[in-house]
């Protein structure tokens, strides 16, 4: 398979254990992959993971803005975008929350998990965790770290636009007071750490 076509545009490549990955491809020469794997071919670098020619099934070109189509994802580092991706795999009805549980699915896995994954964001980059007031009552939590400002779970919306600038302020205790969303941010943060442990393991 002929990598380099592929080289800084946006991807989802399947494995052929099955395994998908999205993101901007840095194609790797073969000398690449041998000096530093041990492993002489062609190889993409997606974030954190090496994907190797040879365990390749599938690349398909994407539009780059549905690679991580959240709002503030152009600007940010990729370590984020990277956190998007491998939160795609891990977000789940157990970590949606209980009002909005039936209507989740995976083809819309960020629905109802917003206060939970931006408190999880702050465990891995600082920052500050904001809430957009909602029409129906409450907040839609999103960050702010450094000059970067971003909201992961923003697809649930679709079209709807939201009023980031009338954000307020928010925190952990207030948030986790409820023992169920503590629950379930303890949850997502396991689900992230054991797909991360388990994607090492596969890619490196």
């Amino acid at each position: 398979m002929e990598l380099s076509v592929y080289d800084n545009k946006c991807v989802r490549i399947t494995e052929r254990n099955g395994m998908i990955f999205e993101g901007i491809a840095d194609v790797c020469p073969a000398e690449y992959g041998l000096h530093e794997f041990g492993r002489e071919e062609e190889s993409v670098s997606l974030g954190r993971y090496q994907i190797f020619a040879g365990d390749i099934r599938a690349v398909e070109l994407l539009d780059g803005a549905c690679c991580c189509p959240f709002y503030g994802s152009e600007y940010v580092p990729e370590q984020v975008r990277e956190l998007y991706r491998d939160l795609k795999h891990v977000w789940c009805a157990e970590t949606c929350a209980p009002r909005m549980r039936e209507a989740w699915s995976p083809d819309n896995p960020t629905l109802g998990q917003c206060s939970i994954t931006s408190f999880l964001v702050q465990d891995l980059f600082g920052g500050t965790v904001y809430g957009v007031p909602l029409k129906e009552g409450g907040f839609h939590c999103w960050n702010k770290v450094g000059d970067y400002e971003f909201d992961l779970t923003s697809e649930q919306f679709g079209d709807e636009e939201l009023d980031y600038d009338s954000s307020v302020e928010q925190t952990r205790e207030t948030h986790f007071a409820d023992a169920d969303k503590k629950a379930r941010y303890e949850l997502l943060g396991k689900r992230l750490a054991a797909y991360r442990a388990d994607a090492d393991h596969s890619h490196f």
